[in-house]
């Protein structure tokens, strides 16, 4: 397996999936985490066309989505098998990573990053 999955090609992800079955022994799967994310340093908002922001929304907002949906009966698995109390990470968990450049409320974040398909695609309200 490569070191990354295209997470808006939903063949890669069955894939990804069929591998870390295999890898888990019959067991469940803890945590996902979504850490998958593109931009394009020149989509600023004079520059961007629609072309650019479909396929950023894609991988960016629909990609995390799909990796849930195909990865969710392994993670329903272990947190059926757990024994622990509540909510964590050692039951099943989910986490979708952004960045400062996906910002609201962060002027940095701004000044770092001023891609339009980006900023509205990983939105973060901190």
């Amino acid at each position: 397996m490569e070191d990354h999955t295209d997470v808006a090609n939903p063949s890669a992800i069955t894939d990804a999936v069929k591998i870390v079955e295999g890898k888990l022994n019959g067991a469940g799967l803890n945590l996902l985490i979504n850490n998958a994310g593109i931009y394009t340093p020149t989509a600023s908002l004079e520059t961007v066309d629609s072309e650019e922001m479909i396929r950023t929304y894609k991988t960016n907002a629909v990609g995390p989505m799909l990796m849930a949906q195909a990865f969710l009966p392994l993670l329903k698995k272990a947190a059926r098998e757990s024994t622990e109390k509540g909510l964590s990470c050692s039951k099943a968990a989910i986490i979708n990573m952004s960045s400062i450049g996906g910002s609201i409320a962060s002027l940095f974040g701004f000044d770092l990053m001023q891609v339009v398909s980006y900023r509205c695609s990983k939105l973060v309200p901190t």
